[in-house]
């Protein structure tokens, strides 16, 4: 009797499973700083050399990550491609390596969980909010991120409200690193700013602050938006980034406490993720998983939440709704509202 048969085929799972290899290898070679190296085309000698000297397992690695689109080959030598220049050379603007580092030992430790999560096991307490940015070298991680385009599409948004030369006062509600805060700065020389974040982050954000060089038109204290209120109408802007999903339970009630904060004639503008953005599917569906992992209960806000937001808004007085994709392949979803002055 013949052996039966499959009728698919396994290469994709187990694809799946050698990814977790070749992510590995792209985190390694970030450590071992191999796109500075080969940011000018070098042999396979001269980059096992610089490597430590293992000649065959340098070209099997250099062979995933060319597969993986990151390095190329061109007769005897291998040099980056474009992309790896951009993002992964730590002399370049837009460099992401220490978020790309910073981000796989995070996943790695909440993915560990997952089986017991799935049987309904709480994740062991995983500290205060805000206990991520605790450190100075962890906000300017993040601040990394910001700048693959989520920052240079936002800050041009608000920069082209109407009344923007006028605003004088500012607050960026969960604003950790300040780069959209200080840029907004840069934009306007007589607008002066405070980034409010949960009082651990707080001593970490004061030194970026201190170190941005705006002086006392940047500072930053302690603010927790589950229960603090703000100064009422206080600021001519008000920014929220990538914080109200964290919210989304309770979205009206939030959005009337930021709401109160903003002056007659100012503006609320917000970040999220678009769940109908474009950008890829699977890297959406992993960071929804992983932001139920730990307890979120999404990282995005749906056109629904959007539509609930905009009623809560009116209610508040304020019009003029505007909106428009922004950050790589349009991932978020910028949004304004102003009161009515």
């Amino acid at each position: 009797m013949p052996l039966p048969k499959p009728t698919c085929q396994f290469d994709p799972v187990e694809e799946l499973l050698t990814d977790g290899i070749a992510a590995k290898v792209v985190e390694d070679s970030v450590r071992l700083n191999l796109y500075d190296l080969l940011d000018d085309p070098r042999s396979l000698e001269q980059i096992s050399a610089s490597l430590g000297g293992n000649t065959g397992v340098t070209e099997a690695m250099l062979d995933v990550l060319r597969l993986k689109g990151l390095v190329v080959k061109r007769g005897d030598t291998y040099a980056n491609t474009p992309l790896a220049s951009e993002f992964l050379v730590s002399g370049s603007p837009f460099w992401q390596g220490s978020f790309l580092l910073s981000q796989q030992q995070r996943h790695a430790a909440i993915a560990n969980d997952l089986s017991d999560i799935l049987r309904g096991k709480p994740r062991a307490k995983q500290g205060a909010p805000g206990q991520h940015w605790v450190s100075v070298d962890a906000l300017n991680t993040l601040a990394q991120y910001s700048m693959q385009g989520s920052l240079q599409d936002m800050v041009a948004f608000i920069a082209g409200l109407p009344g923007f030369p006028a605003m004088r006062r500012m607050s960026d509600i969960g604003g950790n690193h300040g780069r959209y805060t200080m840029a907004l700065l840069d934009e306007n020389p007589q607008l002066t700013a405070e980034i409010l974040d949960v009082p651990p982050a707080v001593p970490a954000i004061q030194t970026v602050c201190r170190e941005s060089g705006h002086g006392d038109r940047l500072s930053a204290r302690g603010f927790d938006l589950r229960q603090d209120t703000l100064p009422v109408a206080a600021y001519d802007l008000i920014v929220v980034s990538h914080v109200l999903h964290m919210f989304s339970e309770s979205l009206p009630t939030t959005v009337r406490t930021i709401a109160a904060g903003v002056a007659p004639g100012g503006w609320l503008v917000s970040q999220t993720l678009d769940p109908d953005g474009q950008g890829s599917p699977i890297l959406k569906s992993v960071r929804e998983l992983i932001t139920r992992m730990v307890g979120v209960q999404t990282h995005f806000l749906t056109a629904e939440a959007m539509d609930g937001m905009r009623r809560t808004l009116a209610d508040e007085g304020f019009g003029d709704f505007t909106s428009r994709a922004g950050g790589p392949n349009g991932v978020n979803l910028i949004f304004a509202a102003r009161k009515a002055g």
